[in-house]
C-alpha cells in the first residue's frame, strides 16, 4: 500500500515542479520585457531631452540672431539719419560758399568797373593831350620851315658878302696896294660845306675852309636851300654847323701876321674894322659880319628852342604811346583775368557738379545696400520659414514614426500576448497530458536564458547571402535636397571586399551619391592594393576611405559625413575617426527625388546591376540624416542610445526585398544573426 501513495505523491510532487519551472520561466519572459520596455522609455526620455535641449539652443540662437537684426536695423536708423544730416550741412555750406562767391564776383567786378572807368577817364584825357601836342607839333615843324627858309636867306647873303670881299682883297694883290698886308675880320671867310656834301645828313657832314683861287675862277656859287633836319638830329650839329660857318680861316702865309683874337672880338663889339695903317677908318657897314653872327647866333638859339619844344613833344608822344601800351596791357591783363575768372567759375560749377554727382551716386549706393539688406532679410526670413515648415513636417513625419512605432510595438505585444496564451494553453494542455502519462516519460523542461542585449537601436536586419544582380532592397521613400547628411550602419561581411552599400541615382547622373567598395580580386593588377571605400558625391568626385578594419567577419558600425558649407567629411569606424578631408564638393547640394539601393550599384536609375559590385553580409541599423551628426551623437548611435534627430530614410522604409535577400526583424543587434 505504501508503493502507490509514494508514486503518486511522487508524480504529484514532480508535476508541481514542472508547474513550478514553468512560471519561473513565464517571468523571465516578463522580467526580460519589463527590462525592454523600461530601456525604450529611458531611451524616449533622453531623446525628448535632447530634443527639448536642440529646440532650446535653437530659440537662443534664433533670439540672438533677431536682437543682432535689431541692432543692425538701429545702427542703419542712425548711418542714414548721419547721412541725411551731413546732406543737408553740406548743401547748406555750398549755399553759403556759393553766396560768399557770388559777393565776392560782384564787389571785384564793381572794383574792375570802376577802374575801368578811372583808365577810361584818363585815356580821354590823355587822347585831348595827344591831340593839343599834335597841334603844337604841327606849329613847331612850320615854324621850321620858316627858320630854314631864313637861314638859308642868310646863307646866301653872307655868301654873297664874303666872294665881294674876296674879290677886293685880289684886286689890291694885283694892283701891289701896301695897305692890303694886313686882313680885316671882313676878309675872311666862313667854312662852307662842299657842293657834294650839301645834300649828306649832319652827321656825313665835312667842313672845308675857303682857299683863294684865282679871279678868272671865282664865280658866285648859288646856295642852294638845305634840306629840312629831321627831328631827331642832335643838338650840338647844329651849333657846330653855326661855329663852322663863323670861324675865320687861318692867315695866308704871304701875308703879315693879324691881330690879336681878342682885338677883333672887340672891335666886332663895337661895330668898327681893325685900322690899318696908313689908311683912314670908315664908318659901319650896312650889315657887317658881326651882324650876321648875331642872327646866326639868334638863328641858333630859335633853332635851338624849336628842338627842345620838338624833343618835348617826341616825350610827350612816347608817353602817350607808351600809356597807350600800358592802357592795352591793361585790356588784356583785364580780359585774360576775366577768362581767368570764367574758367574758376566753370570749373567751380564743374566741381559742384561732380560733387552732386557723387552725392547721387552715395545716395544710390546707400539705397542699393539699403535694398540688398532688406532683400537679404526678407530672404532670411523666407528660409527662416522654409526651415520651421521643415522642421514641423519632420516633427509630424517623427509624430507619425513614432506612432507607427507604436503601432507597430502594440501589434508586436498583442501577438506576443497571443503566442504566450497559445504557448500557456499548449503548456496547461502538455502538463494535462503529462499528468496522465506515466512517471518514466515526464521530462521537466529546462530554462535557457537570452543573452543580454545593449544595443537595441538598430529595428531589423538585412541579410545578402550572395553576390548576385538580383540581390537588393528598394525604398518607398526618397532624398530631399541635402546640402548636408549623415549615414550610418552596421555590417558584417562575409567576403574579402566591402562592395556596393548605398547606391543613389537621379535621370541626370546615376553616381549622385554611392558608397561602394571595390573587389580587389577582380581586377587585373597582381599587387595586393589596400581595401577601400569610394565615398561619391556627385560623380566624378568622390574620396577613398579605408575599410581594413571591418573585413574579419564581425560585426562594425560605420558612419559617413558629409557639409557642403564647409567641404568636408568625416568617416567614423566603431566610434573613431577613420579619415576626414576639405575642400570635396563645397558649395554643392544631392538633388532629391531619385532612387535609393542597398546591396547594389546603379548604373542606371533603378537598373543596371552588376553582379560583381554586389554586398555579400548582414546590413543592420541602416539610417540617413538631413545634418551633420556630432562626434558624441555618432557614440551614442554606435552605443544603442537611442536616434537622433533629423532622420530622413530608415530600414523602416524599406518597400521591396529582390532576390535571395532576407529582412529579419531585431530589435537589439545582439539578437541579430
Amino acid at each position: 500500500m505504501l508503493l502507490p501513495e509514494f508514486r503518486r505523491f511522487q508524480e504529484q510532487t514532480l508535476s508541481r515542479l514542472d508547474l513550478l519551472n514553468q512560471m519561473s520561466n513565464v517571468s523571465t519572459s516578463l522580467e526580460v520585457r519589463v527590462q525592454t520596455l523600461s530601456d525604450q522609455h529611458r531611451n524616449l526620455t533622453q531623446e525628448l531631452t535632447q530634443l527639448r535641449d536642440t529646440t532650446t539652443q535653437e530659440l537662443d540662437v534664433l533670439n540672438d540672431r533677431s536682437s543682432k537684426l535689431q541692432k543692425k536695423n538701429k545702427r542703419m536708423e542712425g548711418r542714414l539719419a548721419s547721412l541725411e544730416r551731413g546732406l543737408r550741412h553740406r548743401q547748406g555750406q555750398g549755399s553759403r560758399q556759393t553766396q560768399r562767391l557770388s559777393q565776392e564776383q560782384g564787389e571785384s567786378l564793381s572794383s574792375l568797373t570802376l577802374e575801368l572807368q578811372g583808365q577810361e577817364g584818363r585815356l580821354d584825357s590823355l587822347e585831348a593831350q595827344r591831340e593839343e601836342l599834335l597841334v603844337g607839333l604841327r606849329g613847331l615843324q612850320e615854324s621850321l620851315r620858316e627858320q630854314d627858309l631864313r637861314m638859308s636867306r642868310l646863307e646866301g647873303r653872307l655868301g654873297e658878302l664874303l666872294q665881294g670881299n674876296v674879290i677886293s682883297s685880289r684886286g689890291s694883290e694885283r694892283t701891289g696896294d701896301p695897305l692890303t698886308s694886313n686882313l680885316t675880320p671882313q676878309d675872311t671867310a666862313p667854312p662852307r660845306r662842299t657842293q657834294a656834301s650839301r645834300g649828306q645828313s649832319p652827321r656825313q657832314d665835312t667842313q672845308t675852309y675857303y682857299q683863294p683861287q684865282p679871279q678868272a675862277n671865282i664865280q658866285p656859287q648859288p646856295y642852294s636851300q638845305p634840306h629840312p633836319k629831321p627831328n631827331f638830329q642832335p643838338k650840338h650839329t647844329k651849333d657846330r654847323r653855326m661855329r663852322t660857318r663863323l670861324q675865320p680861316p687861318p692867315p695866308h702865309p704871304t701875308q703879315p701876321p693879324s691881330e690879336s683874337q681878342e682885338e677883333r672880338k672887340r672891335l666886332g663889339e663895337r661895330g668898327q674894322e681893325s685900322p690899318r695903317p696908313g689908311r683912314p677908318q670908315q664908318g659901319p657897314k650896312p650889315q657887317s659880319v658881326e651882324e650876321t653872327r648875331e642872327e646866326g647866333e639868334m638863328e641858333r638859339r630859335r633853332g635851338d628852342e624849336v628842338w627842345r619844344r620838338s624833343e618835348v613833344t617826341r616825350t610827350e608822344m612816347r608817353r602817350g604811346e607808351e600809356e597807350r601800351t600800358e592802357r592795352r596791357r591793361g585790356e588784356e591783363e583785364r580780359t585774360q583775368w576775366r577768362k581767368e575768372e570764367e574758367e574758376r567759375t566753370e570749373r567751380r560749377k564743374e566741381e559742384e557738379e561732380r560733387t552732386e554727382r557723387r552725392k547721387e551716386e552715395g545716395e544710390r549706393t546707400e539705397r542699393r545696400r539699403g535694398e540688398e539688406e532688406r532683400t537679404q532679410r526678407r530672404k532670411e526670413e523666407e528660409e527662416r520659414t522654409e526651415r520651421r515648415k521643415e522642421e514641423e513636417e519632420r516633427t509630424e513625419r517623427r509624430k507619425e514614426e513614432e506612432e507607427r512605432t507604436e503601432r507597430r510595438k502594440e501589434e508586436e505585444a498583442q501577438t506576443e500576448r497571443r503566442k504566450e496564451e497559445e504557448e500557456m494553453k499548449g503548456e496547461e494542455s502538455q502538463i494535462q497530458n503529462l499528468l496522465q502519462l506515466p512517471v518514466r516519460h515526464k521530462i521537466p523542461l529546462q530554462h535557457i536564458p537570452r543573452r543580454e542585449a545593449t544595443i537595441c537601436n538598430v529595428d531589423s536586419m538585412l541579410l545578402f547571402p550572395s553576390a548576385s544582380s538580383e540581390n537588393y532592397v528598394t525604398f518607398s521613400r526618397s532624398f530631399p535636397a541635402l546640402p548636408e547628411l549623415s549615414v550610418c550602419l552596421w555590417l558584417r561581411v562575409d567576403v574579402g571586399y566591402v562592395g556596393t552599400l548605398l547606391s543613389y541615382a537621379t535621370e541626370d547622373n546615376d553616381n549622385k551619391l554611392v558608397l561602394y567598395g571595390r573587389n580587389s580580386s577582380s581586377s587585373s593588377s597582381s599587387t595586393p592594393s589596400r581595401a577601400t571605400l569610394d565615398f561619391v558625391v556627385g560623380d566624378p568626385a568622390y574620396r577613398e576611405l579605408p575599410v581594413d578594419s571591418v573585413l574579419d567577419g564581425c560585426w562594425h558600425h560605420l558612419c559617413v559625413l558629409w557639409s557642403s558649407i564647409q567641404g568636408r567629411f568625416w568617416h567614423y569606424t566603431d566610434r573613431r575617426l577613420t579619415s576626414a578631408g576639405s575642400r570635396f564638393r563645397k558649395g554643392y547640394e544631392v538633388p532629391g527625388g531619385g532612387i535609393v539601393v542597398l546591396g547594389a550599384e546603379q548604373d542606371s536609375q533603378g537598373g543596371g546591376f552588376d553582379p560583381t559590385e554586389g554586398f555579400v553580409g548582414r546590413l543592420a541599423g541602416f539610417t540617413v540624416w538631413d545634418r551633420v551628426l556630432s562626434p558624441g551623437e555618432v557614440t551614442g548611435v554606435a552605443t544603442g542610445r537611442g536616434v537622433p534627430r533629423g532622420v530622413v530614410l530608415e530600414l523602416g522604409d524599406v518597400d521591396g526585398v529582390h532576390g535571395e535577400v532576407q529582412q529579419v526583424a531585431c530589435e537589439c543587434l545582439e539578437h541579430c544573426s
